[in-house]
């Protein structure tokens, strides 16, 4: 019996040392992180930015520059100016994690933001704003409402890939004629302040030309891609939600490329 109980504390203190000396990574819930970072610059709270690992950090988004300066940058260029943040909607893809938000800095603005994480802090940032009009579309839908239900989470890959396959088809390749095969025409449900539908996306003079990134979870799928309008490079952020194999909702967020803060 004493034999046993030595063993037991033996392998109890093994274990603890294999803890001690590699760590174990503790789950974080990394919505919460971001809804807080980006409510912090409403805020100019300094405790979110200590989930940002400081030495890994990379900014895409030239608009928040100099790393992880940039989101102080914000709070220092604007000191005078009403700042509001709500984030209206939040979804995470593994170590991705992109928010659908409503801004009012410089104007009111709708904003599409992704994060990546790395050993629970984030490491790097990419974004989209656009002006928020101030009616709706003349589908009598607005850039931000909608649904907010995530589900379907077994069904995120599959999704993912008809996203792949609808921007590469029609965007890309601009077969416009087998829309339907992805688009649920009697549900669909169209919030952009620009393309009334995705008929009219020749009219617009709108090309994708690449897709740099496709994250998801459940029935939510956001693309990131570049291409054209009216002659000038943007990215385009868009976020479709689907149901039963179909697209059946759109939102986007659509940047003119630029280097200048």
């Amino acid at each position: 019996m004493l034999k046993y109980i030595f063993k037991s504390i033996i392998f109890i203190s093994l274990l603890v040392s294999n803890f001690l000396v590699f760590g174990v990574e503790k789950k974080v819930d990394q919505k919460k992180i971001v809804f807080e970072l980006l409510k912090s610059v409403e805020t100019k709270d300094p405790k979110s930015i200590q989930n940002i690992d400081e030495k890994k950090f990379k900014e895409n988004n030239y608009r928040v520059r100099d790393s992880i300066k940039g989101f102080n940058k914000i709070h220092k260029k604007l000191p005078n100016s009403p700042i509001k943040v709500n984030t209206i909607r939040v979804f995470e893809d593994k170590n991705f994690v992109f928010a659908h938000t409503d801004y009012i800095f410089k104007g009111p603005q709708v904003g599409i933001d992704i994060f990546r994480f790395e050993n629970s802090k984030i490491v790097e940032h990419w974004g989209g704003l656009e002006q928020k009009v101030d009616k709706k579309n003349s589908t009598g839908n607005t850039q931000i409402d909608g649904s907010k239900e995530i589900k379907d989470l077994k069904k995120t890959d599959a999704n993912k890939k008809i996203i792949l396959e609808y921007i590469q088809t029609v965007l890309i390749n601009q077969k416009i004629s087998s829309i339907k095969k992805w688009i649920d025409p009697k549900n669909y449900i169209q919030h952009s302040a620009i393309i009334e539908n995705e008929f009219s996306i020749s009219k617009k003079n709108i090309k994708y030309n690449d897709i740099d990134n496709i994250l998801g979870e459940g029935n939510f799928v956001l693309a990131i891609s570049q291409g054209d309008m009216a002659c000038e490079e943007y990215t385009f952020y868009d976020l479709f939600r689907l149901d039963k194999g179909k697209i059946v909702e759109h939102w986007d967020v659509i940047q003119k490329m630029t280097h200048e803060f």
